[in-house]
């Protein structure tokens, strides 16, 4: 991979120290006149990652998401991403690790939520946001996050094989300063607000993880992450060939004590119990292959542009996992298309190249 997964494990920062205090200072007056006015807005600042203080052009949190106002980063060194770095490290929709369009503006965060790697307290990254007022006690408040799954593609120096579940919102009082087992929290609490039980593979589009609570306490602080441990955290096997790490973009957090005012979540995917299928299209031959399909049967096939316009769809059959689909418009193709499948109760979408000789 680009970066190695040691100096992942590794990095971590101190947290917010006089930053915070000074915040603390500048907010409380705001906090008593617009507590009444404030009912129905989104309670996270900078929600959307659109708020920077530099244009991240780099890995990691010193090039990455220290640059993203009103966040911290709180283990690990997830990235930001924004359409001002030209590149296709920390650019939109290109960057390092795949490609995806922002749910909405014009930027988006990425970090790791699960790894088979040793690492002491797992791969885990963890970002932070200080509310703009603190939750009321007995007040049910409503939360979203929106999360797409990353395969590294098209990007060849990075596979993530990996996809798991947990991703999801936790809120605190404090500060966790170091995070997980450095000195912030002892180990990880397996509970968040809200979270994910389904394992989220889609990595074209964006899955809305959503859900309400009662606040009981008056929680100052909302963090992004897995706050499950390694054992209490599920996964498949989507590439075998890939790193061991599951990766996920963020985008559009949102607390709010109005039902209606964050996004909802709707169809969750199941957790799957197979490795996805892959794919790959031949120019010259018009051909399409399909192989490691969970089930032998019918399947319904679209394929789309980067732009998600449709360019066919079919219908094709399997047999021992694998399917070929011959169209004269596969001669044509030129460039990365997104081919979504379905089958039984199985959806998902692949990303495959399309070049001409």
């Amino acid at each position: 991979m680009v970066r190695g997964l040691l100096g992942r494990c590794a990095c971590h920062n101190l947290g917010p120290t006089h930053r915070s205090t000074m915040k603390t200072m500048l907010l409380l007056p705001c906090h008593l006149l617009v507590a009444s006015s404030a009912l129905g807005q989104n309670l996270i600042p900078n929600p959307s990652f659109e708020e920077y203080t530099e244009c991240p052009t780099g890995y990691g949190p010193y090039e990455g998401m220290e640059r993203a106002t009103e966040w911290y980063y709180m283990l690990g060194g997830p990235e930001l991403y924004n359409v001002c770095d030209a590149g296709d490290t920390a650019g939109v929709p290109n960057n390092w690790v795949g490609y995806q369009i922002p749910a909405s503006g014009d930027g988006y965060m990425g970090m790791w939520a699960f790894s088979n790697c040793e690492c002491p307290y797992g791969l885990h990254e963890i970002v932070g946001v200080w509310l703009t007022q603190p939750l009321e006690v007995g007040q049910t408040y409503w939360a979203s996050v929106k999360v797409s799954w990353t395969s590294g593609f098209p990007n060849l120096d990075a596979y993530t094989g990996l996809a798991s579940n947990r991703m999801g919102l936790l809120c605190r009082m404090d500060s966790v300063g170091q995070g997980f087992g450095l000195g912030g929290w002892e180990a990880f609490p397996n509970y968040a607000q809200v979270s994910s039980q389904a394992i989220i593979t889609d990595s074209v589009g964006w899955t809305t993880i959503a859900g309400s609570f009662v606040a009981d306490s008056a929680y100052q602080w909302l963090y992004v992450g897995n706050f499950y441990g390694d054992d209490q955290t599920q996964f498949v096997v989507v590439d075998p060939g890939g790193d061991q790490v599951a990766y996920y973009y963020v985008d559009d957090v949102c607390l709010a004590p109005v039902q209606g005012y964050c996004a909802e979540a709707v169809g969750l995917p199941e957790v799957s119990s197979f490795n996805l299928a892959t794919g790959s299209i031949d120019v010259a031959q018009g051909t399409l292959f399909l192989e490691g399909l969970p089930e032998d049967g019918s399947y319904d096939l679209g394929l789309f542009d980067l732009q998600g316009r449709a360019m066919r769809r079919a219908h094709v059959s399997s047999i021992d996992g694998k399917a070929v689909w011959h169209d004269q418009v596969i001669a044509s193709l030129n460039g990365i298309y997104i081919l979504r499948l379905r089958g039984g109760r199985a959806e998902w979408s692949l990303k495959l190249p399309a070049l001409q000789p």
